[in-house]
């Protein structure tokens, strides 16, 4: 089983980064963090026994706790939900991973604080390939778009983003 990291490169478009492949799943098993200069705590992980992270901690600049994002994966080991909480325990966000048969991220849903998705991205392959990102907004409507060109032997050509208009 894997489980692929993605970074944000822009509001719409995300790449993968790194593929790690699960085998079991424990909580906590280790922490670390960064300190600053004075040896105030800024930011802490914790991952689980096969290395997957399962929360982070942005702390401030008086050593107060910012922000935290827990991770959970499903029964195949795959990212499903990121929930960011702010203020103690109130959740400022939510975002939640869906795959297809072939474990493939099919769709995700990103959510404020309410029960309602803010906005959809879907994930459509061909010949087992990513080509193409759509993302909707609350109301179902179109928001943008990536089209991915690959040359024969497989390897990204062209990522092409284009808004609402097709622009």
């Amino acid at each position: 089983m894997t489980i692929d990291a993605w970074e944000l490169k822009s509001n719409f478009f995300k790449e993968k980064i790194k593929t790690s492949r699960l085998k079991a799943f424990q909580l906590m098993e280790s922490e670390t963090g960064d300190f600053d200069k004075d040896g105030v705590k800024v930011y802490s992980c914790e991952y689980d026994q096969a290395g997957n992270m399962v929360r982070e901690a942005e702390y401030g600049p008086d050593g107060e706790l910012d922000w935290i994002c827990s991770y959970a994966y499903d029964a195949a080991g795959r990212l499903s939900e990121e929930t960011i909480y702010t203020d103690g325990n109130v959740v400022e966000g939510r975002t939640v991973h869906g795959y297809n048969a072939e474990s493939q991220l099919a769709e995700v849903s990103e959510f404020g604080d309410g029960s309602e998705a803010e906005y959809k991205t879907s994930y459509i392959y061909e010949g087992g390939r990513l080509a193409e990102e759509v993302r909707t907004d609350d109301a179902g409507e179109k928001s943008g778009c990536c089209k991915h060109k690959y040359d024969g032997a497989g390897k990204r050509l062209e990522t092409v983003e284009y808004d609402v208009d097709g622009n």
